[in-house]
């Protein structure tokens, strides 16, 4: 992906496929192939200039980029169980280091809060397409309590993926009767 990204930062205006694919030799339909990865990345932008299909490098942040902006805690798991993706809200509130831990099989991360939300049935039913919301406390020692809003999310490859994210709830706005303890 590279070469096709090469000629693009030269040419701020843009090329199209067929310029792109000259300039580094390689096959129409590849470049495009390329292209098409590109733009859902939002590495690359695509406009139309009369009937051509013309792309640029990105002015604009990714979602991807965006992710560590969010205030609160966002993790990323896939079906298979597997941390796809942790803002840094996330890893401030679970005390991990994201290159230590994405990728990995959630069972193989030393924070059981953590393999207790994608083992929970709302973690089912999201992968399933359903979104719900629940209250749950974590560290009972701490007393912390958050919201927690499963999202079924599609993922790089097409693949099913859920974003759990978890806002704290302040003492004083518990609803106790909704509230679940997990450890």
């Amino acid at each position: 992906m590279a070469r096709v990204l090469a000629p693009l930062k030269e040419a701020p205006h843009g090329l199209s496929i067929s310029d792109i694919s000259r300039k580094i030799h390689l096959n129409r339909n590849s470049v495009a192939k390329y292209l098409g990865v590109l733009v859902t990345l939002g590495q690359v932008e695509m406009y139309t200039v009369g009937s051509a299909k013309v792309y640029r490098l990105s002015s604009r942040p990714s979602v991807l980029k965006l992710f560590d902006y969010i205030q609160d805690g966002m993790i990323i798991v896939d079906a298979d169980l597997r941390l796809r993706g942790i803002n840094q809200a996330g890893c401030d509130r679970f005390g991990l280091i994201r290159e230590d831990v994405l990728d990995r099989a959630v069972d193989g991360i030393a924070y059981p809060f953590l393999e207790t939300l994608v083992t929970s049935d709302e973690f089912s039913g999201a992968i399933r397409g359903t979104e719900s919301v629940s209250e749950v406390r974590a560290d009972p020692g701490i007393g912390a309590s958050y919201q927690v809003l499963y999202i079924p999310v599609v993922l790089v490859g097409g693949r099913c993926g859920v974003a759990i994210t978890l806002r704290e709830i302040p003492p004083e706005r518990i609803d106790r009767r909704k509230l679940s303890c997990r450890v």
